[in-house]
């Protein structure tokens, strides 16, 4: 896969969910040198640390067992 997202172009966020999906995506992105940042899905201010980092996309695979992280996922979807 080639890296194609240059710094200027912004970051991944990633919904830091140990035991996840997260770590892995965490972990290919420091190895192949992706700009990211981790965030919190419940922050009150998820929308402006999105914005303030430039973030194209979020990667976010919450446990659906966990209700509150359904919730949360459901609105922001």
């Amino acid at each position: 896969m080639v890296n194609n997202l240059a710094a200027e172009d912004g970051k991944i966020a990633i919904y830091d969910c140990p035991g996840s999906f997260s770590d892995r995506w965490i972990e290919v992105c420091a190895q192949r040198k992706i700009p990211y940042i981790a965030v919190d899905l419940f922050a009150n201010d998820l929308f402006a640390t999105l914005r303030r980092a430039n973030a194209m996309a979020l990667l976010c695979h919450p446990p659906m067992a966990d209700r509150r992280s359904a919730l949360a996922a459901r609105a922001i979807i």
